[in-house]
């Protein structure tokens, strides 16, 4: 004699649990570390070894995505710049 668990008890105990987690999981592997600073133009360019108007040239002609800050100044992601340059980004 088979016993069958109500699917309300499944998803209320471990299966819920385990859906959770693998949401939460596959949210969080798209987002940045959130240590991870923001940098300005500055040390944008330095660590690109480009002027900060060459940089800004780059963002403006959309070869860079950068985001802007509610005061309008240019934010980007040391991480985010470092895949774009190991995608061939300062080849184009």
């Amino acid at each position: 004699m088979s016993t069958s668990i109500p699917l309300q008890h499944l998803l209320e105990g471990p299966l819920r649990a385990l859906i959770a987690e693998e949401v939460a999981r596959a949210v969080t592997a798209h987002l940045p570390e959130p240590s991870e600073p923001w940098v300005g133009v500055k040390q944008a360019a330095a660590h690109l070894d480009l002027s900060e108007d060459a940089l800004r040239a780059m963002i403006k002609r959309e070869q860079l995505f950068a985001r802007r800050t509610p005061t309008g100044r240019i934010a980007l992601r040391i991480s985010e710049l470092d895949a774009w340059v190991l995608s061939g980004g300062l080849d184009a």
